[in-house]
């Protein structure tokens, strides 16, 4: 039996003391660090029109907290037959978010709606479900309310359309279901996002995307599938995109 004097205890017992207290602090830093970091929230949800982001956009800001929220919607409300609604109730939506944003104190930010790939589009969608005015007229209609209400409330807006059209628009580039976007299509979308943004982030911002399957990132990510594919992949969608571009920024998980 190993025998120890108690000098030799004292000084074990004090090591065993100051190593724990040790791991302790560093894990305390770990948490300060972490609580400081910028949060780019995910808040996707595929197939939603403005009403349905509209009923849970309060608590998604209850959650999160967040300083900036990019309400990107109006896809579903102007090309998906089953999630019509009259741009006038889709304003409606848009604007209450704006509201509710501000209140909480946070800062929104609208984005226009690109056009589509009619051509694509119309093979799975009926065209005479459109009447007179195609999908890309419905969104121009609900672009040109989105960009009055933005400027009669003097808030930021991010003109997706511009940049797509810019870009050739909705092409199997960008796009492989002529609405959705691949990497590179949610690279323009996080690029112009982001132009959006302050050009410093202070430690402890989070920014709330909120949204349809654009946001989700349908295109580049499964349905129901996590951003994560594995401990070394995250699908290329806009928000995880977005964090990556912003030094300093984490993508939060798991929040819808």
């Amino acid at each position: 039996m190993l025998c120890t004097s108690s000098t030799d205890l004292s000084h074990t017992i004090g090591f065993m003391l100051f190593r724990s207290l040790f791991l302790v602090a560093c894990f305390t830093v770990r948490i300060v660090a972490g609580a400081q970091e910028i949060q780019i929230v995910n808040a996707g949800i595929p197939g939603e029109n403005s009403a349905e982001v509209k009923a849970r956009f309060h608590n998604a800001l209850k959650a999160s907290h967040p300083s900036f929220v990019i309400i990107y919607v109006g896809m579903n409300d102007a090309v998906n037959e089953r999630k019509f609604l009259p741009i006038a109730a889709s304003i409606r939506n848009i604007d209450w978010m704006r509201n509710d944003a501000l209140a909480a104190g946070a800062v929104p930010v609208l984005v226009t709606v690109h056009h589509v790939d009619a051509s694509r589009v119309l093979l799975r969608h009926d065209p005479k479900v459109y009447g007179a005015v195609g999908p890309n007229e419905r969104i121009d209609e609900l672009d040109a309310a989105l960009e009055q209400l933005a400027t009669a409330h003097r808030i930021r807006l991010v003109d997706l359309r511009a940049v797509f059209d810019h870009a050739g628009g909705a092409t199997p580039a960008l796009s492989p279901d002529g609405v959705h976007f691949n990497e590179a299509g949610y690279r323009l979308l996080a690029d112009a996002v982001r132009a959006a943004l302050p050009s410093h982030l202070s430690a402890a911002t989070t920014v709330l995307c909120i949204g349809d399957s654009l946001t989700f990132g349908i295109g580049v990510r499964p349905v129901g599938a996590s951003e994560r594919a594995n401990e070394n992949y995250l699908y290329p969608t806009y928000p995880a995109q977005l964090a990556e571009g912003i030094s300093g920024a984490a993508l939060k998980f798991g929040v819808n």
